[in-house]
């Protein structure tokens, strides 16, 4: 394959060659948003939705670095370990936890200046409720896409900045892409986060890994390799 010399990026030292597809776009999708549009900092609370994802998992880590209170949540029991493990400040499991009130005692009743969120749906009324006043709420996905009802009310009050985002225009953006891949292939480097694989898949069981995709049992990344 012939590409472009400016959209190759060097893998970092610390990680392998295996496992160097499971890295651009979850980091690059977390930092453009908690780092290039927020600006995450040290006691920040930032909470992440689905956080079993490759992109959660980025976000944990990345939110950790930078000194944040990071709120993973999840809707499987099964996953609240796995999460525990990367070391977020609190676990919410959704489906058995009461989600606001949890993160408000969470926050000491100050709310989340952050909410990082691929579900959508009514869940977005629920972010609006936990996020502090002027907090970011960004919606990058539509796991439910139930139409949702705004509670403008709420959004008004607080002064909160509803965004939808994608890693498009870092990725158009020279100067904005080569910051988050010199930052993210330093913290790689210095062993602050490593990108987490699910399970491998040889090319020709690739229908295995979309399998495994769907049974939503994944914590991270699934990677197919070209081998046997």
């Amino acid at each position: 394959m012939t590409v472009r010399a400016d959209i190759v990026v060097a893998t970092p030292s610390t990680v392998s060659d295996r496992d160097a597809g499971a890295i651009w776009m979850q980091y690059l999708t977390a930092w453009g948003a908690l780092v290039d549009i927020a600006a995450l900092g040290p006691g920040d609370f930032v909470v992440v939705s689905a956080a079993s994802s490759s992109v959660g998992i980025a976000a944990i880590q990345l939110g950790r670095a930078l000194g944040a209170h990071v709120v993973a949540t999840t809707t499987s029991a099964a996953k609240v370990k796995a999460l525990e493990a990367f070391g977020p400040h609190a676990v919410v499991d959704t489906r058995r936890e009461p989600y606001v009130e949890r993160v408000k005692e969470i926050t000491g009743g100050a709310g989340a200046r952050v909410v990082f969120d691929p579900v959508y749906g009514p869940l977005v009324n629920d972010h609006l409720k936990v996020a502090c006043r002027e907090a970011v709420v960004f919606v990058y996905g539509a796991l439910d896409p139930t139409p949702l009802t705004l509670d403008l009310g709420g959004m008004l009050r607080k002064q909160i900045r509803l965004q939808g985002y994608t890693i498009g225009p870092l990725l158009g953006d020279p100067a904005r892409r080569a910051r988050g891949v010199a930052d993210i292939t330093a913290r790689l480097q210095l062993g602050e986060f490593a990108p987490v694989v699910d399970s491998y898949f040889p090319l020709d069981r690739v229908q295995d890994a979309h399998r495994r995709l769907e049974s939503n049992l994944q914590v991270g990344k699934v990677v197919v390799t070209p081998g046997a």
